[in-house]
């Protein structure tokens, strides 16, 4: 799996529920957005160096890195929906296996206020192996 097939089954996830059940737009990376009034997410894969897993002839490379969706809301409106969402995110991607793609457990941050949006952040670690080129 690399990284192209990690950051797509990520989206894919994400697309398969989200707008039943976060039901606010997505701000998807290098697509034009406009932010809406309310609540809206930004979702972002970032990855960390690959390391090779296995010796041997035809060795396995883990790639790992950190899925992080920041849930972004209007300032003074409270937190509760906005970690609500974060919670909902969390709770799905969080210890979790899908194509491939190993999560461990989410971490919530609040990041606080800027641009009269307030926005938390879920971080969730991952991990996919693949097969080394020869």
């Amino acid at each position: 799996m690399d990284i192209q097939a990690i950051k797509t089954a990520f989206e894919a996830e994400l697309n398969s529920w989200w707008p039943t059940a976060g039901n606010t737009p997505i701000n998807w990376e290098n697509v034009p957005f406009t932010p809406p009034a309310g609540i809206f997410i930004t979702p972002l894969v970032t990855f960390a160096d690959a390391t090779e897993n296995e010796l041997g002839s035809n060795p396995l490379v883990l790639i790992s890195g950190i899925f992080s969706v920041l849930v972004s809301g209007p300032v003074n409106s409270g937190s509760g929906t906005i970690l609500a969402k974060v919670n909902l995110i969390n709770n799905r991607f969080s210890s979790y296996k899908f194509s491939d793609v190993h999560t461990g457990p989410g971490r919530i941050v609040v990041i606080g206020e800027d641009e009269n949006k307030y926005h938390v952040q879920v971080r969730i670690p991952f991990k996919a192996r693949q097969r080394a080129r020869s």
